[in-house]
């Protein structure tokens, strides 16, 4: 077995801003590339961005609450990845011509989280955006047999991170504008048209101390500590975490790799 790529966790979710009674809005499209371009983003409650429409759900009597997530500076955007398996592709490898993913898809939910302080916490807040993922090629147990090993399918999400800003806006139509400062937040946006995700295998072989897959229930690893730059890092580099520029130039240096972000090899 050869090991190819990076020597070990992190795409760590932030700490979620957690007031009693205090939740931010849900399932706002928007991508990496779209952030860009912006400098900053504001949606109300409902998950609406203002600065897509031009309608207001404002009424005498009633208040609007809004989220404004400016970016620090360019947001110093850095490239991460969310590492999902799919529990249903696992197999047990009987033969090395056993296979799992052959005309296999789905559609995986993308995130962008905002959290502030601690690292390594829950989400409190989640940007989505829909792709679906099909695996036209089969991935086969080869030598993983022979080592009585299983393998499945991950798929290798790329994210970019951006620092911001993030301030509350509550206006009332009859009775003003109250802003509240939430600090500053790191959030992860999704590269569009997957710019730097690809799907692969994952074997578990117990001998050798390599362990990818787990059960049959789909699962998520985070893995936040990859280089500096936005989705266009990408450009002319092949795809997954294991690329050996996004190794060595990860931030921190020398910060944990899960072993699901490492490719192996027969």
């Amino acid at each position: 077995m050869k090991f190819f790529g990076n020597p070990t966790p992190v795409l760590a979710t932030l700490l979620a801003l957690a007031q009693v009674g205090f939740s931010y809005p849900t399932a706002i499209d928007l991508t990496a590339e779209d952030f860009m371009k912006m400098n900053s983003v504001t949606v109300k409650r409902d998950g609406i961005p203002l600065n897509e429409t031009g309608a207001s759900d404002i009424v005498c009597g009633g208040c609007t609450q809004s989220y404004h997530y400016t970016k620090v500076g360019d947001g110093d955007p850095h490239q991460n990845f969310v590492i999902t398996q799919k529990g249903g592709t696992l197999v047990d490898c009987a033969t090395s011509t056993t296979s799992t993913g052959t005309g296999y898809s789905t559609t995986l939910g993308w995130s962008l989280t905002l959290g502030v302080n601690s690292a390594f916490s829950s989400a409190g807040f989640s940007i989505s955006e829909s792709e679906t993922y099909s695996v036209s090629n089969t991935f086969t147990c080869n030598g993983v047999a022979a080592e009585g090993g299983d393998i499945c399918v991950l798929f290798y999400q790329a994210v970019t991170a951006f620092t911001v800003d993030v301030t509350e806006v509550n206006s009332c139509a009859c009775g003003g504008t109250a802003v509240i400062n939430r600090g500053t937040a790191v959030v992860y946006a999704p590269n569009a048209n997957q710019m730097g995700s690809v799907a692969g295998r994952g074997i578990n072989v117990a001998q050798h101390g390599v362990v990818q897959c787990s059960g049959d229930a789909d699962r998520r690893v985070n893995y936040y500590c990859g280089p500096a730059g936005g989705p266009d890092y990408w450009n002319g580099k092949d795809a997954g975490p294991w690329n050996a520029d996004y190794v060595n130039n990860r931030s921190p240096a020398g910060c944990a790799i899960p072993i699901e972000a490492n490719m192996y090899s027969d």
